[in-house]
């Protein structure tokens, strides 16, 4: 099947569906505001997707499960909420090269309230200072009445005080979209949704037996994890930059042995590489700047490498290893002054990175 130039917009279920043996090749096309998933691949399909944009979508943009396999090349995907990318199963052999994944997870609160022409539902898409006319957030209506504008909202009272004429109205705050939740964040249900195990809120997400190739993407501006590598296989995640996440901006649980190398971190709100469990990756050539947390920490019963990382933080440490983790740390350089490296609880590590006295303060710090 190959779709070319196609917009697919506002439906209830997956807009394109593929089971079997079945192969797409989409291009060039358009996936928006869609309720369920925008491309669902099962079974033994594949299916590669390039130049297109997806957006706006309550579950997963792209979801590639069982044995499925395929491509997303030179697209871009925002505003989605979920697991934007989602790769679970024993799918295999999946590349994901050259795309945009910007301002995901992030979807705007809803309200509804009755107005003097009867219940509204509005999404809050925007907020600003008006000192002038004290109209303060912006207001896109999704039912009850129609366009965008401008309101004054006393958030701490659930409140409205200005819209439209209607003064001093209270309003109810809709249920967000949540990990093994049906809601849809307007007050409506997702058809399909497992309801027993959720995926964290991230961009990217590797589980179970699957296993993908991350290359050279850009994930920016996003809410929740960066790419989250969960299952037992070795992905392999390189050559991406990854700013602005609020949680970690690369999370790797289980017992997954990925490897990370030559990656761009920076500027994100949470621990940059995060390795729990008894993950067992390989860190090497990355540079990874963080604000107050680790640039890379190591805990439960987690081991591996980490190699030749450039890592800087304004926290206390730029590497934290803690729980029962023991990772091996070689040559890698710090812009901190000592102790740059953290070892607490029963960890163990090794550095050739930092000189006999910063060695010496770490193992004194345990």
């Amino acid at each position: 099947v190959v779709v070319e130039r196609g917009t697919f917009t506002q439906n209830g279920a997956p807009v394109i569906q593929l089971r079997d043996s079945t192969t797409l090749r989409l291009s060039d096309s358009r996936l928006d505001s869609n309720n369920g998933c925008g491309i669902l691949v099962r079974g033994d399909a594949t299916a590669h997707i390039s130049s297109s944009q997806l957006s706006g979508h309550k579950m997963s943009a792209v979801a590639f499960q069982h044995q499925a396999t395929g491509s997303v090349s030179k697209s871009r995907l925002e505003r989605n909420d979920g697991a934007v990318l989602l790769i679970n199963g024993t799918a295999k052999g999946i590349m994901v090269e050259d795309n945009d994944f910007c301002n995901n997870g992030r979807s705007a609160p809803v309200i509804e309230f009755k107005a003097s022409t009867g219940a509204v539902k509005a999404k809050i898409v925007a907020k600003r200072e008006d000192e002038t006319n004290g109209l303060t957030h912006k207001l896109a209506y999704i039912s009850g009445q129609s366009g965008e504008e401008w309101a004054d909202l006393d958030e701490g009272k659930s409140m409205i005080r200005n819209q439209s004429g209607n003064v001093d109205v209270p309003y109810k705050l809709k249920d967000p979209i949540r990990a093994g939740m049906a809601h849809d964040g307007e007050g409506g249900q997702m058809k399909g949704v497992s309801l027993t195990k959720g995926t964290k809120r991230c961009v990217i997400a590797i589980k179970d037996s699957a296993c993908a190739t991350v290359k050279r993407n850009c994930l920016k501006c996003n809410d929740g994890y960066g790419i989250l590598i969960s299952g037992d296989e070795m992905p392999i995640i390189e050559e991406n930059i990854l700013e602005e996440c609020q949680h970690a901006a690369i999370c790797i649980e289980g017992t997954s042995r990925a490897l990370v190398q030559s990656n761009t971190l920076k500027n994100n709100s949470g621990i940059g590489i995060q390795v729990q469990d008894s993950a067992c990756p390989t860190l090497e050539r990355n540079t990874v700047s963080a604000a107050n947390l680790p640039a890379i920490r190591f805990a439960g019963k987690s081991s591996g490498t980490i190699r030749n990382n450039a890592l800087t933080s304004k926290g206390n440490h730029t590497l934290v290893v803690s729980g029962d983790a023991s990772p091996s740390i070689e040559k890698n350089t710090s812009g901190k002054k000592r102790p740059a490296i953290s070892l607490s609880d029963q960890a163990q590590g090794a550095s050739t990175s930092e000189t006999e006295g910063d060695v010496q303060t770490m193992l004194e710090e345990r």
